[in-house]
């Protein structure tokens, strides 16, 4: 393993760095890029990566995972099958018209549980967040972007105050 003060660090030392960290029970935080969580995370938020631990992988959970292509991705659990170390996950941005295919859980590194988006922090822990995360993942897994469930649950989104403030 490279050394901190080794100079350069190449993008697969610092996911090497990450995997390693999380999986001894350490949190990592780092800055999102790309859109493809918006409205949750978007460009530039600040992301808490906290270790699976016990728990295991949860529908509507945001999860730092590899892909089999080797891309590291923050996204959101939208199905699960198998039973207990077997279970495999689907996985798919908010934005994404596709899933990034099925995971194992070694793929899977950590949970995503705060975002910083300025001054403001945001509880992926929180009950309601939860709930909405639950929302975007049977709306990611059924294909409901465009349906009238779909405009109705952002539109009620937006009017709750805590929410109405992330997304806007």
């Amino acid at each position: 393993m490279k050394k901190l003060t080794d100079k350069p660090w190449s993008d697969a030392d610092v996911c090497d760095l990450t995997r390693d960290l999380l999986r001894m029970g350490k949190s990592v935080r780092f800055q999102a890029r790309g859109m493809s969580m918006k409205p949750l995370v978007r460009d530039g938020d600040i992301l808490l990566i906290e270790p699976l631990g016990q728990r295991l992988p949860r529908l509507g959970d945001v999860v730092l995972c590899q892909t089999a292509k080797g891309r590291v991705l923050a996204h959101r659990v939208i199905g699960r099958q198998g039973k207990l170390e077997e279970k495999t996950y689907l996985i798919q941005g908010d934005q994404a018209a596709h899933s990034d295919g099925w995971m194992e859980l070694e793929q899977i590194w950590g949970r995503v549980s705060k975002l910083e988006r300025g001054d403001r922090v945001i509880n992926l822990e929180n009950p309601f967040v939860k709930a909405l995360g639950k929302y975007a993942a049977y709306r990611s897994r059924f294909c409901l972007g465009g349906t009238k469930l779909h405009t109705f649950g952002a539109m009620i989104a937006k009017k709750l105050p805590f929410i109405g403030t992330l997304i806007n």
